[in-house]
């Protein structure tokens, strides 16, 4: 393929994706705002408006999703705090038994 014509085929398909990529005039510039303010209960009605695969629906369901992370990763966080506490009990468990030992076997 000639290096011009390539050129020309890369710049007719950055415009295509440019059209495609920017948002229709129908939807909402700050609908996802709205949609992390939404209550599940409030997300869940208005996504079942909207058929599936439409930028509607689609922004829904990314918004189930990040709110799935970002409950995971509160759990995530808690589990390594656990860990954290484990670890500093265990040392210390460690450190004191052989001297609670010492002092019960010594008179």
């Amino acid at each position: 393929m000639p290096e011009a014509s390539r050129d020309r085929s890369l710049g007719t398909f950055d415009k295509e994706y440019m059209k495609l990529v920017n948002l229709p005039d129908t939807i909402d510039k700050n609908l996802s705002s709205k949609l992390r303010k939404a209550t599940p209960e409030e997300l869940a009605f208005w996504q079942k408006g909207w058929k599936e695969h439409t930028a509607e629906w689609i922004l829904a369901e990314k918004e189930w999703q990040r709110r799935l992370v970002d409950e995971s990763a509160y759990w995530q966080r808690m589990s390594a705090w656990i860990g954290v506490i484990g670890a500093i009990a265990g040392a210390l468990i460690a450190v004191l038994a052989p001297l609670a030992v010492r002092s019960i076997a010594s008179p």
